[in-house]
């Protein structure tokens, strides 16, 4: 975030949005691993829904991050076996998904939230590199 980061929604500025808030931020990562927001809405209805969007960074066996998020795509993670796919559409199993993912790559991962801030994710929807 910096001074041209528009906060749009339900509050004017930085210090109107509260825990609990629903946010949705849109901006750019670069390569230094930096990101800058360049919008901000804000609702004060919070869903449990977590959407997840952004460029893989880094790929360590079944842990993959995004935005500085680390998804366990493992068999201990939560994300079921059917929850994994391209962004195209066509279905992949958690193989296929493990052996493609690749830095660069979009990434679309859905979960809940959960009641100790942790996210429980439900599926995971992989794009090529850009």
């Amino acid at each position: 975030m910096n001074e041209l980061t528009k906060i749009l929604g339900a509050a004017g500025t930085i210090v109107e949005i509260f825990p609990g808030d629903h946010v949705k931020i849109f901006g750019t990562s670069f390569s230094s691993g930096n990101a800058t927001a360049s919008k901000i809405i804000v609702k004060k209805q919070s869903k449990d829904t977590v959407v997840l969007r952004g460029p893989v960074e880094a790929v360590s066996g079944a842990l993959i991050t995004v935005l500085d998020v680390i998804i366990d795509t493992g068999n201990t993670g939560s994300i079921p076996d059917n929850g994994f796919s391209l962004e195209s559409g066509g279905p992949l199993t958690r193989a296929e998904f493990q052996s493609r993912v690749s830095v660069g790559d979009s990434f679309d991962a859905k979960g809940t939230l959960l009641v100790d801030s942790t996210v429980n994710w439900q599926s995971i929807a992989l794009g090529e590199s850009k």
